[in-house]
């Protein structure tokens, strides 16, 4: 599934001094969280947005109604980037677990990940 990755690439890349952030970008059933977890297994920390609605709201429809679902991802994702920014000054590796679909997010964060003292790579799927 992922042949056209060079996985040795990502791992060069890792630097102690210099944290290496990875941003998944694609759309959904495209591989990236399976992508994000095989990076996991070498050390990288994953963040996931709908990992971390599921540990404080549960699943949509089910545990709570999905009229709430953009309020819950909003915060999820606030969560989640103060986390990140830690990440970075604790000079861990890091691997984002959202889609990142649209550029001007995906340039902020860049923005965020360079201003915070990481260096930002972007897997397209």
């Amino acid at each position: 599934m992922f042949e056209k990755f060079n996985f040795e690439t990502i791992f060069r890349e890792r630097d102690d001094c210099t944290p290496l952030v990875v941003m998944m970008c694609g759309v959904a059933g495209s591989g990236k969280t399976t992508f994000a977890q095989l990076l996991e297994k070498e050390g990288f920390v994953r963040l996931s947005i709908d990992e971390e609605i599921w540990a404080t709201h549960g699943r949509y429809g089910i545990d709570f109604p999905i009229e709430k679902i953009e309020e819950y991802k909003k915060g999820a994702e606030r969560k989640l980037r103060d986390h990140l920014i830690k990440l970075i000054h604790d000079k861990q590796q890091v691997v984002i677990d959202f889609s990142f679909w649209d550029r001007a997010r995906r340039d902020q964060y860049k923005q965020l990940i360079e201003k915070s003292g990481g260096e930002m790579e972007t897997d397209l799927f």
